[in-house]
């Protein structure tokens, strides 16, 4: 079959992938079948010069007539950098991330190293680990973490852990652990040299079979922006001030929904989906 050259979200061109399509719906919770049948149907539908957002959003519109919960899903990555516009809300969406995974966390701290202060965007304690971590948020779909902002950021963790915050929890036989959280992908130079000097970095993909994307599948942490009634840079502002940042949330906390005094056709939209993607999701497992 010939190639169809389609255009990535940054602009490049390349070959459209049908084992791309079919990895996406899998990622998103379809079943083998389902996967193998969109990816054949996008691929029979593509033509050149469709884009990566065209592709997506056809796959979305195929997963909605089949499997509701999985079309939510499949927004995952459109979701993440709808977490803004400021960094706010991605790093309290992180603080929640450990949250869930056990640890005790604080956000937008400022902590003395051995030579200054420096604010970070959250710590994270258990009874093994003290995180120092800082988060770097993208608002743009091909926007990549790049090896000089690791960089940056390295040379502040550097002061950091000879600070005397490390050194408390060291005395309590903790692990000092320093970490990098992007909401999109790193570079392969980023992440060379995270290998290279040791830092900790957690994103799209990687590290490997290990990335935000499994971590978020696996506790079902999924981010708010994540339900297709959810639009606007503003109201994600207004929701994390709230502490509103996971999908679950608005179907658990509702005298905190109830502050916000929205319109009650939105917040029953969002309430419907988010029943959607958790009631379906139990009904399958």
């Amino acid at each position: 079959m010939k190639e169809v050259e389609i255009i990535k979200s940054n602009g490049e061109r390349q070959a459209f992938s049908r084992r791309k399509v079919y990895r996406s719906v899998k990622r998103s919770g379809g079943p083998t079948g389902l996967a193998q049948e969109i990816a054949d149907r996008v691929q029979k539908e593509v033509r050149p010069g469709w884009t990566t957002l065209q592709i997506s959003q056809r796959v979305r519109e195929l997963l909605q007539e089949r499997r509701p919960s999985s079309s939510i899903k499949f927004n995952l990555f459109w979701a993440m950098t709808q977490l803004g516009p400021t960094g706010f809300p991605f790093e309290r969406y992180i603080a929640r991330v450990f949250q869930i995974q056990g640890f005790k966390t604080f956000t937008d701290q400022w902590i003395q190293g051995k030579c200054v202060r420096h604010q970070v965007d959250f710590l994270a304690e258990n009874d093994q680990n003290f995180y120092l971590g800082e988060c770097k948020y993208h608002n743009l779909r091909g926007r990549k973490t790049s090896v000089d902002i690791v960089l940056r950021y390295f040379a502040r963790f550097g002061d950091l852990i000879q600070g005397p915050r490390s050194a408390s929890a060291r005395k309590k036989k903790k692990k000092v652990r320093t970490i990098l959280v992007t909401n999109t992908r790193f570079t392969s130079e980023a992440i060379r040299y995270g290998r290279c000097v040791g830092q900790e970095l957690l994103g799209w993909n990687y590290p490997p079979r290990r990335g935000l994307e499994r971590i978020i599948d696996k506790h079902k942490i999924y981010p708010i922006t994540i339900l297709p009634s959810f639009k606007g840079r503003r109201t994600i502002e207004i929701f994390a001030q709230e502490g509103l940042i996971l999908a679950e949330d608005v179907l658990t906390q509702k005298k905190r929904l109830e502050k916000l005094a929205l319109p009650s056709r939105f917040l029953s939209n969002l309430k419907r989906e988010a029943r959607q993607l958790f009631e379906e999701e139990k009904k399958l497992n």
